[in-house]
């Protein structure tokens, strides 16, 4: 699939037989078309592997090998597959299984090769290639983190997976049962996946962290739901939200904040906060398509280098001027403010309804319940919010109002 353009996908066959060729679909997958068919265009044997540049969809490499030939190819196109020219010939092993590239720094490309644990990179486009590390087992699948590229992941044709923290230069070996590993992903540098033969594999992370001298850090456990996102149980998904700490006076000064991940099973976010010294603030919080929500009236109590929480979901107090919703059990922050101007009116509804028209799918902001496409269900929690007239509640709200709402 096209990173860049997700209706995009390519498939490359093997050679030798009447279907060989590069083929591509421009409508999800439903069909595809032959465009390297011409005669001597087609220079595959047996791909392996298939990766586009990102932002460049133009750019595209194939990982190309046959077992027990003892030469592994890549081959690059620039013109979005209709040409291809060799690019790298790897004579110690017979195929590369699988590459992986990064949208922090596009250049960058690393190649897995088998039989033999040889790992190759390059840093220009795929122009020039280089053999990086070598470990003990035949490589197949990689992935590089999706929020820090220093993270490198490699599977093996073997038991041990290889994990790198220093942008492949050196990698260390892990112990997983299963089998071989043909596929890894890494979404953030505390969730690796591994497909083994035999099972689907999560790591299990430990990080040992000395901050800087004089640097403290203050973890403030807040456990909140997202009225779309819960289901009664547990939030559909895992969703990122970004708090504040602001000070309980006028102008409410912004003092320190915290982006991080809303556990969907336990609602808690563990915020780190750095900056923050001893005292008592409020807490903000933003997400991408709910009501900016603040805690409770007078602030909360937040000292240096000790742990607290704070739980938004026990009781509607919990949120400033009440403006929580009651979903199941949970108390939750109002969904449908995907414009983010502080309230859910009619541009929301409408901008949710275009999607939905559209039948937008993916990691957007208009799908309000974490389904992964916007549908009539993202339309009514939009329309039923605005008609309720929904609007954030601040110190700065207007008393009078907070009074009427509640």
């Amino acid at each position: 699939m096209d990173q860049n353009n997700p209706s995009l996908y390519y498939f490359a066959s093997d050679s030798g037989g009447t279907n060989s060729g590069f083929f591509k679909s421009t409508d999800n997958g439903a069909t595809f078309t032959n465009i390297n068919s011409a005669a001597g265009s087609y220079k595959f044997r047996s791909p392996c592997d298939i990766i586009l540049t990102w932002d460049s969809s133009n750019v595209i490499f194939v990982a190309d090998g046959v077992t027990s030939s003892g030469v592994a190819d890549i081959f690059k196109s620039v013109n979005g597959g209709l040409n291809w020219s060799k690019v790298h010939t790897n004579p110690s092993s017979s195929e590369v299984p699988s590459m992986c590239n990064t949208v922090f720094n596009k250049g960058i490309t690393y190649a897995t090769n088998w039989g033999g644990g040889d790992f190759y990179k390059t840093t220009n486009f795929g122009t020039n290639w280089f053999l990086l590390s070598t470990q003990a087992t035949s490589g197949w699948a990689s992935d590089i983190c999706h929020e820090d590229p220093s993270l490198v992941l490699k599977g093996t044709y073997g038991s041990p997976t290889y994990v790198s923290t220093n942008a492949g230069t050196t990698f260390t070996s892990t112990a997983i049962a299963g089998g071989s590993g043909g596929g890894v992903i890494v979404p953030d540098r505390g969730y690796l996946i591994a497909m083994q033969s035999a099972g689907l594999f999560k790591m299990n992370i430990v990080y040992t962290f000395t901050p800087p001298a004089g640097v403290v850090f203050t973890q403030m456990n807040i456990k909140l739901s997202i009225e779309g996102l819960y289901n009664g149980i547990t939030l559909n998904l895992s969703d990122t939200i970004t708090a504040y700490l602001r000070n309980i006076t006028a102008p409410y000064n912004l003092i320190d904040s915290a982006k991080t991940i809303i556990d969907s099973i336990t609602l808690t976010a563990a915020c780190v906060f750095q900056n923050a010294s001893s005292g008592t603030y409020y807490i903000e919080i933003i997400h991408r398509n709910s009501i900016e929500t603040w805690s409770d009236l007078g602030g909360e109590v937040f000292t240096r280098g000790v742990t607290s929480e704070y739980d938004f979901t026990s009781a509607q107090s919990q949120a400033f001027g009440n403006n929580q919703v009651l979903i199941g059990s949970k108390w939750s922050l109002y969904s449908g403010d995907v414009d983010r101007n502080g309230s859910v009116s009619l541009t929301d509804i409408l901008i949710v309804y275009n999607d939905a028209s559209s039948f937008t799918t993916g990691y957007v902001v208009t799908d309000l319940n974490g389904d992964y496409s916007v549908t009539l269900t993202d339309i009514l929690i939009a329309y039923n919010n605005a008609n309720q007239f929904v609007t954030k509640k601040t110190p700065e709200t207007p008393l009078a109002y907070l009074r009427k709402s509640e």
